[in-house]
């Protein structure tokens, strides 16, 4: 994907859907997936076609649980550097508000791969959990993340879509 067409893909809205699901590694133990990810298929809202593959990569896992091997985090590392290094990927970093950006694995690995951050932006999850100071912490952007920060927040009990939206624009 050349320049222009990433611009263009930031740019415009793009609508995913999920079409499979791929399974990585199986317990040795009960056959059950222990790393899987999602292959979406995103259709953007462009005149012209493009051939864009989501890669929905696991989260970063330090201490294996249960049936997970010793290397987990050395397996998760792998995959995602994978994925994260080829220059036409865009990288995008889904972060809880409450988490201090600075000391998330993911932006580090961003950062390793994409040291201007022409390739990456974030996600923030929770917003409505940290609505006192979010703004300076995504604008002042300390972590350097190129493309910039959505924040976003969950429905609660009986909002009704438009009432969530309109108050996650208030945050």
């Amino acid at each position: 994907m050349g320049g222009s067409m990433m611009s263009e893909v930031y740019e415009n809205s793009i609508d995913a859907g999920m079409s499979s699901l791929a399974i990585t590694n199986t317990s040795p133990h009960h056959n059950a997936p222990i790393i899987s990810s999602y292959n979406d298929h995103i259709r953007p809202l462009l005149d012209t076609p493009l051939d864009l593959t989501m890669v929905d990569l696991p989260g970063i896992t330090r201490n294996p649980v249960k049936d997970q091997p010793a290397d987990i985090y050395q397996q998760v590392s792998a995959m995602i550097k994978k994925h994260i290094e080829r220059q036409e990927s865009i990288i995008l970093n889904v972060l809880a508000a409450t988490r201090d950006f600075s000391t998330c694995e993911s932006i580090r690995m961003s950062k390793q791969v994409d040291k201007k951050g022409k390739r990456t932006l974030a996600v923030v999850t929770k917003a409505d959990m940290q609505p006192q100071g979010l703004l300076e912490k995504v604008t002042a952007d300390d972590v350097n993340i190129g493309r910039g920060y959505v924040c976003v927040r969950n429905r609660v009990g009986d909002e009704t879509y438009q009432e969530a939206r309109e108050k996650e624009e208030e945050i």
